[in-house]
């Protein structure tokens, strides 16, 4: 497919030191610099005071005193990026200092020239990026120790405290895990245009390896990072004046120029990495998301930015793949975008718990009142008007909007071609999931009273033809959606995937395999109860004690499964986003007078949502033991 010359030419015109990229340090800029001349002290003394000068509502008042300095003196690429980061920390500090309630219009000409002036030598927008808050704002404690939590800290902040710190170094923890992974781009290129296979897929493979790790580093998350701090703390302070309903007409930047204008905030999509990983794989993106993505790559260091053309500009990795019909490089290839995928909605689930779900929070503290026990909880603080923003949760609401109307435009199906039990339950997980999502898309603001024909009609027949209600119940979630993703491989939760599945990402997996995994951990106990009742019929005694302690052992071991729930399931992701897709409508007072399931009949029905009591064991296990329960239960 081309020549040792071509392979050879295709890695030199990625050599990552023209485009700015470190073999040790990736895209972060290696040990960024701490000082500027002593002309611009004042630049980061007020930078560096930030969280003290919000505190005392006195940043404005020192900035307004700030001298107007030249930039002239900033000689280096270096020194631009700690230029560029402390006055975009100074920045936003400046807009938002007040929160929701006195935003200002008017950046003031001795912050906002400069700032403008560094931004045009380096092809920045003047705000606070990734490229700011992540890859040039990192030292490390011990100059010889190593690149950890405990050794590396921030040249300066946005207010969160420990919080801030640990967000913007685990996000940097990621960009270091990458740097495998960006040096294997080039040899993947090369490899291409040389025709080499092995040399591909071995590559690939370092690729593959090196978005696990990120997304390893990227579980620190959720230790070092308070979701209440990041929500109703830090998160005004990455917003920036762009499709934000707090600055709708954006920001004057005096002394540049007099209209407003408009820049996005910092965002997870500012870092070149998914980017490459995108271009490489051959990943398309579409609609809106596509233009978001696109203009994020605007709010990246120019070097880096090229790096991502040159690599949507090689011959296609995925044309090469087909082409060569290898089982070993295609195997490479799908574990790579298998990887991408995985490390994505992880991300989805770090999003619901630092977003969603606080948001959820801070509208009941909110509906609460002022009597609320948690009157310091800092979700409180959080501004209203962001909580619709995509940032603020709506990317879930945006996709089950997708879901309601697609199920709108869902033909209407009859349900004679399925066949088997197997093809019937298979269906009836799968307008389950689709009817919970289409009754509970809005929440509780805005219930649904008919299930549309194109759905009520063939999920009550599946319904009808196994014996199940139509709503989403264990014996879907549970029992019949699972698959190995090694078919050869063990039932843990390693290898266990869900078919379907509600809101709720990487939780929502982890609550219905841990519980099925439970289930399985009952098989022993139901292949021994036919075994109890035939020795009490035999008056066996020896063969009842025996089956009766394989019982004992199952149930203890079904309790070891369960278990795992603590492991996998965030609380706060099950309360604030999964329960509600989990609801009937009997006995709820979202929906009082239950569902019309259009074209079954004009009259609502009531169904129970799903419920571990909908589970046989513990009744095989009562009825087993003689265990009878009284009253509502």
């Amino acid at each position: 497919m081309g020549s040792k010359a071509a392979n050879s030419n295709s890695e030199r015109s990625l050599a990552l030191k023209c485009f700015h990229i470190s073999e040790e340090y990736g895209f972060a800029v290696p040990d960024p610099l701490v000082e500027l001349p002593v002309y611009y002290q004042p630049w980061l003394e007020i930078a560096g005071r930030v969280s003290e000068l919000i505190s005392s509502h006195s940043l404005r008042s020192s900035v307004h005193k700030m001298p107007m300095l030249d930039t002239h003196l900033l000689d280096s690429h270096r020194e631009l990026r700690l230029a560029h980061l402390a006055l975009s920390v100074i920045t936003m500090c400046y807009v938002w200092q007040e929160g929701e309630q006195d935003t200002v219009k008017v950046l003031p000409r001795n912050l906002a020239v400069p700032f403008w002036e560094v931004s045009q030598r380096l092809g920045l927008p003047p705000i606070f990026t990734h490229a700011d808050g992540v890859l040039a704002n990192w030292r490390r404690r011990n100059p010889d120790g190593p690149l950890d939590m405990e050794n590396l800290d921030l040249l300066y902040s946005i207010p969160g405290g420990e919080s801030a710190r640990g967000f913007f170094l685990v996000t940097l923890l990621a960009e270091l895990a990458a740097v495998p992974a960006l040096k294997a781009i080039p040899e993947v290129i090369g490899g291409v245009c040389d025709g080499d296979v092995p040399a591909v897929t071995r590559s690939l493979d370092v690729v593959s390896r090196s978005i696990g790790d990120m997304k390893e580093a990227f579980k620190l998350m959720h230790v070092y990072v308070d979701p209440s701090v990041f929500y109703g703390i830090m998160r005004i302070f990455l917003s920036g004046w762009k499709d934000n309903p707090l600055m709708s007409e954006g920001l004057v930047y005096e002394g540049v120029q007099s209209e407003p204008m408009e820049f996005s905030g910092a965002s997870a999509a500012q870092s070149s990495l998914l980017h490459c990983f995108d271009e490489l794989l051959g990943v398309k993106h579409e609609g809106h998301g596509a233009n978001f993505l696109t203009r994020m790559r605007s709010y990246m260091p120019p070097p880096h930015r090229r790096f991502i053309e040159e690599i949507s500009r090689a011959p296609s990795l995925r044309a090469f793949v087909l082409n060569q019909a290898d089982e070993r490089l295609t195997e490479a290839f799908d574990h790579c975008a298998a990887q991408l995928v995985s490390l994505r909605s992880y991300h989805i689930s770090v999003v619901s718990r630092f977003i969603t779900v606080p948001a959820v929070r801070a509208k009941q503290l909110r509906s609460a009142g002022p009597a609320s026990s948690e009157d310091h909880n800092p979700v409180q603080k959080a501004p209203m008007a962001l909580e619709e923003r995509g940032t603020g949760g709506s990317g879930i609401m945006s996709f089950l909007k997708a879901v309601r109307d697609r199920t709108k435009e869902m033909p209407m199906l009859d349900t004679h071609l399925l066949d088997s039990h197997r093809e019937l339950r298979l269906a009836h997980l799968a307008l389950s999931v689709i009817t919970m999502c289409y009754v509970w898309q809005e929440g509780e603001q805005d219930t649904v009273k008919v299930l549309p024909r194109n759905l009520a009609v063939p999920f009550w027949e599946v319904s009808q033809r196994l014996g199940l209600p139509p709503i989403l119940t264990n014996a879907d979630a549970v029992l019949a959606n699972w698959r190995r993703r090694n078919p050869d491989g063990t039932l843990d939760m390693e290898n266990l995937d869900l078919l379907y599945s509600i809101p709720g990402g990487e939780s929502a997996r982890g609550f219905f395999l841990v519980s099925l995994l439970v289930e399985l951990a009952a098989v022993p106990a139901l292949k021994a109860i036919p075994e109890v009742i035939g020795g009490v019929c035999d008056g066996d005694v020896p063969a009842v004690t025996r089956s009766l302690d394989v019982v004992s052992r199952s149930i203890g071991d079904m309790k070891e499964a369960f278990k795992l729930m603590h492991v996998y399931v965030d609380p706060s992701v099950f309360y604030g986003i999964m329960r509600i897709f989990l609801s009937g409508w009997k006995d709820n007072p979202s929906m009082s007078e239950g569902l019309v399931y259009e074209g079954v009949q004009s009259e609502p029905m009531e169904f129970s949502g799903g419920s571990a009591a909908q589970s046989s064991l513990l009744h095989c296990f009562d009825e087993l033991l003689g265990v009878k329960h009284e009253g509502h239960s």
